[in-house]
């Protein structure tokens, strides 16, 4: 009795498992010769990003990323400064139609042989999805040393504003890399 009861739990959980979302996926890369132990300072590279998307051409939508990545670097001990700063920061945000299809139902029978027998059909359901990028650059090589990534479903702008803390947030915890 007590196995079935195991058995039971144990098939519970794997599909509890199998409906939960997946977690945006997070990536960066890295610049393998940067002495990332040197980096002390940071600033802003003046440039602001190339609109890709009037959502993302919002001076708030702006403000909202600088304050976020501001924080996360001030956290992991990087000290903003204008003059001669170790590293040059700059991000991009774009906004774009995705679509994501499923599969409808399909099904075994028995002929004279087991057969597969398509059932149902593709659904199909756009959304939009937000990306954010952000890049550190060596100031004095001029070269890109690091750049992290992520990209998750949005609505509007307000739904892109309450995501962005957390974006950065999960972008930056992969700074400095772990080699």
């Amino acid at each position: 009795m007590r196995r079935i009861r195991i058995c039971l739990l144990l098939i519970f959980l794997t599909f509890l498992a199998a409906c939960a979302k997946p977690a945006p996926r997070v990536e960066s890369s890295l610049d393998w010769q940067a002495d990332f132990e040197q980096y002390r300072s940071w600033a802003w590279l003046d440039r602001k990003p190339a609109p890709m998307d009037t959502m993302v051409d919002d001076d708030l939508i702006d403000q909202f990323v600088r304050l976020a990545v501001t924080n996360e670097l001030e956290r992991k001990g990087l000290v903003q400064s204008a003059e001669k700063p170790d590293l040059m920061v700059k991000y991009q945000a774009r906004v774009q139609e995705a679509v994501a299809a499923t599969s409808g139902a399909s099904g075994f029978s028995y002929a004279w042989r087991w057969r597969r027998r398509a059932e149902g059909g593709v659904q199909q359901e756009s959304y939009r999805k937000g990306t954010l990028i952000i890049e550190l650059i060596d100031r004095e090589k001029n070269t890109l040393v690091w750049r992290g990534l992520t990209s998750r479903p949005i609505g509007d702008r307000q739904d892109a504003s309450a995501k962005i803390p957390e974006a950065v947030r999960e972008i930056l915890s992969q700074y400095p890399p772990q080699r």
